[in-house]
């Protein structure tokens, strides 16, 4: 979701570091999909009218909304089993050519400066994935419609729901994080108010 995306939806842009083809950040989870039924998932899968869900459904007729933790694993990984979805794994923990090649984080130096990176850049800055889809290693953490549990068990699942309340799941990493932070099976959490600025969201059409 581009700042400019969400200024079409909600009519404001919260980012703290702007640029109309930047991903949209400082949105939590609850601005996503509201503080009362928006926490229904996964009970079901209602959003608040006036979350930024609720007002874009009323306008497009798709079931929009967040993905699943595995949705979105899916999507990054497009068919590739390695760290990255590049078909490469990491070579370094901190800072590698792998990850430079696929998102931003804070020792990618392909900016040509020689030095951290601490904010996000343009959508599409990086290497897309073998589905088309950009930036799903670095630049902004993006939330997952599912809420964080610990142990995921060994055995295979099919799109496991996660818990009925907590903190939420973020994934792919972020622009002020290590090279290992970006693997695709990375997965962090975060409470649902939080707003922070290398934090963003896309949304899929969830059957």
């Amino acid at each position: 979701m581009t700042q400019k995306q969400y200024e079409l939806i909600t009519g404001n842009n919260p980012s703290e570091y702007g640029g109309d083809k930047r991903p949209v950040e400082r949105v939590s989870y609850e601005r996503i999909r509201g503080t009362e039924e928006g926490l229904s998932f996964p009970k079901n899968k209602h959003v608040d009218p006036d979350s930024v869900l609720g007002i874009l459904r009323s306008k497009i007729a798709l079931p929009l909304d967040l993905p699943t933790e595995a949705q979105w694993e899916y999507a990054c990984r497009a068919t590739t089993t390695t760290g990255l979805n590049s078909g490469k794994d990491i070579s370094n923990y901190i800072q590698c050519p792998e990850a430079n090649e696929v998102g931003r984080y804070k020792y990618d130096w392909n900016d040509g400066h020689g030095e951290s990176n601490t904010e996000h850049t343009t959508v599409g800055s990086y290497k897309v994935n073998n589905w088309g889809l950009f930036d799903m290693h670095g630049n902004v953490a993006e939330f997952c419609l599912d809420k964080y549990i610990d142990d995921l068990g060994t055995e295979p699942q099919v799109d496991p729901i996660g818990a009925d309340s907590g903190n939420n799941i973020l994934k792919g990493g972020d622009c002020d994080l290590m090279a290992c932070d970006l693997r695709s099976g990375q997965r962090v959490y975060c409470n649902p108010l939080f707003h922070g600025r290398r934090t963003g969201f896309r949304l899929a059409v969830i059957q």
